[in-house]
């Protein structure tokens, strides 16, 4: 049950409970819980993962040696991966990890609908205010980070619509967080407890916003992002 998140690339592996690409391809057609895949939040050392083309590559925590690498298309490269992560994760694999493939529109996603993510950047620096240190905004994988407004008072957008460019949104929910926002971008390493933080200084687990597109259209860096009732 697997799936790595690192500079917005995803890679997946699911487990034997799944079984074979054709229950797969069945099976996302309906909405997975988020513990149904290994992603930074629950591996004890994430280390770094990226994909170039259709090739996979992993090293070790501290930008160290190349430990893993294989070519996704092949069935040799396929199991290498396979291999590789069922003995890294040993016991938190909770089975056989399986490399497979979801075509389509199939996206490998915590949210039923798809959804553009919103920061505002205020409430990344007030949460930084009571860890006491700097946090990496893109800890939250963001599509949209936004900043020129109180810290939370996005909350208060739930319901109203928004433009962005030429994009209409509309503002659907609080975006509730997992511990992926526990591993550090740039290291790969799990360095803060960010969740925890989270609920002591401010009674929830929340950071940003989910909108939905309703009207397709560009927006781009500096563009004003504006709220309607």
């Amino acid at each position: 049950n697997l799936a790595f998140l690192d500079s917005g690339l995803v890679e997946c592996v699911y487990t034997d409970q799944i079984g074979s690409n054709d229950r797969f391809q069945h099976e996302m057609h309906h909405q997975r819980p988020h513990r149904d895949f290994i992603h930074p939040g629950n591996i004890k050392h994430p280390g770094r993962t990226s994909v170039i083309g259709q090739r996979f590559c992993r090293r070790a925590p501290g930008g160290g040696k190349q430990v893993a690498r294989g070519k996704l298309t092949d069935p040799v490269g396929r199991a290498m991966v396979e291999d590789f992560f069922s003995a890294y994760m040993k016991e938190e694999a909770h089975g056989k990890p399986r490399l497979v493939e979801a075509k389509g529109e199939t996206a490998f996603s915590d949210q039923k609908r798809k959804m553009i993510s919103i920061i505002n950047l205020a409430s990344v620096r007030d949460l930084e205010r009571v860890l006491g240190k700097p946090i990496e905004p893109t800890r939250f994988r963001a599509n949209i980070m936004i900043d020129g407004i109180e810290a939370w008072s996005e909350f208060n957008w739930i319901g109203k619509n928004v433009t962005c460019g030429s994009a209409g949104l509309i503002v659907e929910e609080r975006t509730g967080r997992c511990p992926a926002i526990n591993v550090n971008p740039m290291s790969g390493e799990r360095d803060e407890n960010l969740v925890k933080t989270l609920h002591e200084g401010f009674g929830h687990t929340d950071m940003g916003i989910f909108a939905k597109v309703t009207e397709a259209g560009t927006f781009a860096v500096d563009d004003t992002l504006n709220v309607t009732d």
